[in-house]
């Protein structure tokens, strides 16, 4: 009864970050909004913005980490944990940016 108040995309997240193996799933734990609104895309053929994602992830609990990552091109994105957010808490910028660019993420 409560899936039936969800909408498509709420359940896709749900989905997602429940996943027993997320890693193997999205290629690692940490993802980009645009990243995953780029899959959501992909997979259902319907359009989402950025912020209709960061809203769901936020319905689902899952957090935004504090610090930005630092990539190698200069930009700096913001980053979600779907699991293990403390130990991402812990790395610096330029760290998770390394993780974002080491680690392709499957979308």
């Amino acid at each position: 009864m409560i899936n039936a108040n969800k909408s498509d995309l709420e359940r896709w997240v749900e989905t997602i970050t429940t996943a027993t193996n997320l890693t193997s799933l999205l290629g690692r734990e940490i993802a980009t909004v645009e990243e995953l609104s780029s899959r959501y895309r992909r997979e259902s053929n319907r359009e989402v913005s950025a912020k209709a994602m960061s809203n769901a992830l936020s319905k689902a609990g899952i957090q935004q980490l504090r610090k930005q990552a630092k990539r190698s091109d200069g930009t700096r994105p913001r980053v979600y944990a779907l699991k293990n957010v403390a130990q991402y808490e812990k790395l610096s910028s330029k760290k998770l940016g390394e993780v974002l660019e080491q680690n392709l993420f499957k979308g």
